[in-house]
């Protein structure tokens, strides 16, 4: 399956990339205000963003007017696996 990709800007108050790690994911893993099954998928997704991974995820929806062009996904209907290709080639994994 071939995806476009497209981009929003970032929105947080520091307008870069969140990344969760190191102390502050540890502090997710204990944090009461989220059922056990739910820290359990947050430090699941953060690790794999942490490992380099690229994948597919369900999110909010974004409209944006922005088409990254040159660049698409490609995604197996089997397993999931993605690849990141530019240019016509594949630059990840």
């Amino acid at each position: 399956m071939w995806l476009s990709v497209y981009a929003a800007p970032i929105s947080n108050p520091a307008a870069i990339p969140l990344r969760i790690a190191g102390a502050d994911l540890e502090r997710l893993g204990r944090n009461p205000q989220f059922s056990p099954q739910v820290r359990e998928q947050k430090l699941a997704y953060w690790n794999k963003v942490n490992s380099g991974a690229v994948f597919l995820e369900r999110w909010a929806p974004v409209q944006t007017e922005l088409f990254v062009a040159g660049m698409e996904i490609s995604a197996c209907r089997n397993c999931r696996a993605t690849a990141v290709w530019l240019g016509g080639r594949m630059v990840h994994p």
